[in-house]
């Protein structure tokens, strides 16, 4: 009996220690920094927001807002945004033409794909999720 258990107790050291070596300890740590420059936020509305470049963790600069629908997307107006990125957090407030304010509240995976949430600053009952269409890059 005693040396069954050894058995076991020797064969599950080796498994655990075979599935320690199989995740190395330089697996990618999460990104601290990602830039969402010229990024496009596709809205559950039907609208796109081209985002700006981003400096630092700092967006701002002149958005695009375009419509869209099946194979098709129009230019529709534009604004000026404010925001930052940090950590996996994405927060924007974007000042449209039309005299509207849209604040947006955002995730970015660790694939750098980003979903959130955003809604009109002065009408709430406005609102809508958004996705980006291509990832955010890893700075650092």
């Amino acid at each position: 009996m005693r040396k069954l258990l050894s058995i076991v107790a020797a064969t599950g050291v080796a498994l655990l220690a075979a599935a320690a070596g199989s995740h190395p300890a330089s697996a990618q740590a999460a990104c601290s920094q990602w830039d969402v420059s010229w990024l496009q936020l596709k809205q559950s509305n039907g609208y796109i927001v081209g985002l700006p470049s981003q400096n630092g963790a700092y967006l701002n600069g002149r958005v695009n807002l375009s419509q869209y629908g099946y194979n098709w997307v129009r230019p529709f107006s534009g604004g000026y945004a404010s925001g930052w990125t940090y950590g996996s957090r994405l927060t924007l407030t974007i000042y449209w033409d039309f005299n509207a304010a849209g604040d947006y509240d955002g995730t970015i995976y660790s694939d750098g794909s980003i979903r959130g949430y955003t809604y009109d600053r002065y009408n709430h009952s406005s609102s809508a999720t958004f996705w980006s269409t291509t990832k955010a890059r890893c700075k650092y």
